[in-house]
């Protein structure tokens, strides 16, 4: 829940952030990825699981929408500064629920 209260205040200043605001998301977005190393095994799910669950799907778009900045005119800076590849424990998570059948065509 963290994660979106240091998000949107990035996206109202249209890509004008400090470096300090730049940390504090990437401190979040950290957590986030220690949780699925702790929790997750092989699994791309936070739980473990075969199957999403309903704390995957609290955390899929928070997740998704820092990963659509990559390829934007205003936000590709602020993607980059994030070093959001290196979390790949969520990009594997990010991966798998957008190839998940049961919601293609309902996330991109």
């Amino acid at each position: 829940d963290a994660v979106g209260p240091a998000f949107y205040p990035l996206i109202a200043k249209r890509g004008n952030v400090s470096d300090e605001e730049i940390n504090t998301l990437r401190e979040k977005i950290a957590k986030i990825e220690q949780y699925f190393e702790e929790h997750a095994g092989a699994s791309p799910c936070a739980f473990g699981t075969e199957n999403p669950t309903q704390l995957d799907i609290h955390f899929f778009p928070n997740l998704q929408r820092i990963d659509l900045l990559k390829d934007t005119a205003i936000f590709a800076d602020v993607y980059t500064k994030l070093r959001f590849d290196e979390f790949h424990r969520i990009n594997k998570f990010i991966e798998a629920i957008r190839n998940r059948e049961e919601f293609r065509g309902i996330v991109s």
